[in-house]
């Protein structure tokens, strides 16, 4: 993914975020979607680890920004699990 896809990825999230907060507002466990600066602290954790084959759990997903940080660090041998409720 270049920067320019995370770009669009990010605005595409936030609509989408909107959007099911406006439909089922109680199923969305924030009130502003994870912009892009708080989604590489939060990934930086797993994406900083030189272990070799992780396995990766992201609870909570929302509209994705932190997977497509997630995705672009991947390496060969990692496993990536992300869950979702909505």
């Amino acid at each position: 993914l270049t920067d320019n896809d995370l770009s669009t990825t990010t605005m595409r999230g936030q609509l989408t975020f909107w959007r099911e907060f406006l439909k089922n507002h109680q199923e969305v466990g924030a009130l502003f979607a994870t912009g892009e600066s708080a989604s590489v602290e939060l990934a930086h954790a797993t994406t900083s680890d030189k272990r070799p084959h992780r396995t990766i759990l992201e609870v909570g997903a929302g509209d994705g920004p932190v997977t497509t940080i997630l995705l672009k660090n991947l390496r060969p041998g990692d496993v990536l699990w992300v869950v979702e409720l909505n």
